[in-house]
């Protein structure tokens, strides 16, 4: 059997699994249940914007590592990671025009003004995370030729 054969399918639950999660804080924050979502009293639960990231990602995968030879399934792949770098860098923006002390990164009620709400709050790492995810998502469902351009940009981004 080839190592293609067995993880596949190991791919594809794990990133079920983490969409799934997205999709479960996003319900939670919707019914306004946002408590389950921490590990306790003091800490901040996953953010709404940090739960798309993880339903784009997970499903994009999902879909293009089970349909690897799909156009369609390599087009909603590259389109989530796509999202999730336009998420990731509209977040850092807005956390550039407007700064908040590190110490708010992990309460639960973080002031900010409504129209920059829905950009949500990323801490760094998970900026930094999720970008390097979704570029390594780009050089994996790219192209079936595996194109240098992708091959490049995922090196650049690894720093090596």
């Amino acid at each position: 059997m080839s190592p293609l054969r067995v993880t596949r399918p190991l791919v594809v639950i794990a990133a079920s699994l983490a969409a799934s999660i997205g999709l479960f804080a996003l319900g939670a924050w919707g019914v306004g249940a946002w408590q389950v979502l921490t590990l306790g009293p003091s800490y901040a639960p996953i953010t709404p914007t940090t739960a798309l990231m993880f339903v784009a990602l997970g499903a994009g995968l999902a879909v293009a590592t089970w349909r690897p030879h799909s156009s369609g399934a390599r087009a909603f792949g590259l389109w989530s990671a796509r999202l999730v770098i336009a998420a990731t860098l509209a977040s850092v923006a807005r956390t550039v025009l407007y700064p908040l002390p590190t110490t708010i990164l992990w309460s639960s009620t973080i002031p900010m003004p409504p129209a920059l709400e829905i950009l949500g709050l990323l801490s760094p790492w998970t900026a930094a995370a999720m970008l390097m995810a979704a570029v390594a998502m780009l050089h994996v469902v790219g192209t079936e030729d595996g194109s240098s351009r992708m091959k490049n940009v995922a090196v650049l981004m690894s720093g090596g």
